[in-house]
């Protein structure tokens, strides 16, 4: 019962969309007819058939401008079927298409492009920390940074994706192995400078505050990159 009305409203659906998309076409058609039109059944199948290839309504309206504007005022009332204007229909079509794939590679290379920045980031990060030895305790970090790039380049992960990833375990590498001299040292010295603040605060958003803080400063000492 249930599956039935499923495929019932599917159906639905699908009939209040066509009519939706040829009221569009058949409203912008009349208007550069230059009177009301009844369309042909001919007409209502090739506007399906333009549904089914994925074609938006806007195009559709672009290609029957586009074929009317060529046409002399005097001839636009011979123009009676909108499959004349299919062959402008179908150009801007495959013009969009063409403009969205170069946009895509476009979008490919310029995300390459940030991963290698961001790998050379995290290896002038290295570099620097190395050559500390109280930093030494960080080598496994820049580690799993690297792997983590590796795997968000095989599955196509966004950048903010990435980014918000690498931080995210930055951050819980920090708290979980750095030394905790070092951390609450941090800890006290915020808490000191946000003091005047403290009445304002409830103990837990002050606690929270004070170690956001802490860990930014940590961050920055540890020439931890912005991602």
């Amino acid at each position: 019962m249930k599956k039935t009305k499923s495929k019932k409203s599917d159906s639905a659906n699908e009939i209040a969309r066509f009519k939706k998309y040829f009221g569009e076409i058949e409203k912008r058609f009349s208007n550069c007819f230059g009177a009301p039109l009844l369309l042909s059944p001919r007409d209502v199948a090739k506007a399906k058939e333009w549904l089914s290839a994925g074609i938006p309504s806007r195009v559709v309206r672009q290609g029957i401008d586009r074929y009317f504007e060529r046409l002399a005022p005097r001839k636009r009332r011979r123009a009676l079927s909108i499959r004349y204007c299919e062959n402008d229909i179908l150009d801007i079509w495959e013009r969009r298409r063409a403009q969205g794939a170069d946009s895509t590679k476009e979008t490919k290379r310029k995300t390459e492009e940030e991963f290698k920045k961001i790998l050379k980031r995290i290896k002038i990060a290295e570099k620097k920390t190395s050559k500390n030895a109280d930093l030494a305790w960080l080598a496994p970090l820049w580690k799993i940074f690297a792997s983590e790039i590796e795997k968000a380049d095989k599955k196509k992960v966004s950048l903010k994706k990435l980014s918000a990833r690498l931080t995210k375990r930055a951050e819980k590498f920090l708290k979980k192995r750095a030394p905790k001299e070092l951390l609450n040292g941090y800890v006290k010295n915020i808490a000191r400078e946000l003091s005047s603040y403290r009445a304002r605060m409830s103990d837990e958003v002050f606690k929270k505050t004070v170690e956001y803080y802490a860990l930014e400063k940590l961050k920055r000492e540890c020439k931890i990159p912005k991602f």
